[in-house]
């Protein structure tokens, strides 16, 4: 009981410590349109989600972002893992755009797949973009979109409207 409450006790330290560093971090969760797993032959766009974590510095209108999402589409071999790594500039309090690359990794062996291609990449790297609105204290709207920069045998392209909570001290 005296390590838990240590920990815990911990944790808000380190949480309020952060928090005073115009840090934000906690959970995100989306909605996704994906045709992550298509080959190139297949147009097909598949629901899917992400789910994650996400951590923002930033001072004054600008800001660093960093999303670590994992994607599962409903097409086979649908998931994947992505960082997005973003500048945030904040229009007003409320609203921001945000843009920058993004990297990932397929999560699924790809062997069982049609017209196989032994110089297909598992790893990527894209562009992603967006805007969003902060709809209370300490949570987050915004609709983003991240598409390859380098495909092989696969497309990538992800459209979605994700939800994050700031778990940190708001400002």
């Amino acid at each position: 009981m005296k390590k838990i409450f240590f920990i815990l006790l911990c944790v808000l330290c380190i949480t309020d410590v952060l928090s005073a560093q115009n840090i934000k971090f906690g959970p995100k969760i989306s909605g996704v349109i994906s045709n992550l797993g298509v080959y190139y032959y297949k147009k097909t766009n598949n629901p899917g989600v992400s789910a994650g974590v996400f951590l923002e510095y930033g001072k004054s209108r600008w800001a660093g972002s960093a999303d670590l999402m994992i994607l599962f589409s409903e097409q086979p071999y649908g998931g994947a893992i992505v960082l997005p790594l973003s500048v945030k500039y904040y229009v007003g309090k409320r609203f921001y755009v945000k843009a920058g690359p993004s990297f990932g990794a397929k999560l699924f062996d790809m062997d069982s797949k049609p017209f196989p291609d032994e110089n297909r990449k598992r790893l990527f790297v894209g562009f992603n973009c967006g805007i969003g609105v902060k709809i209370a204290k300490k949570f987050y709207l915004d609709l983003g979109y991240d598409r390859s920069l380098t495909n092989r045998s696969y497309t990538y392209s992800v459209m979605g409207l994700s939800f994050s909570w700031n778990v940190l001290k708001a400002k």
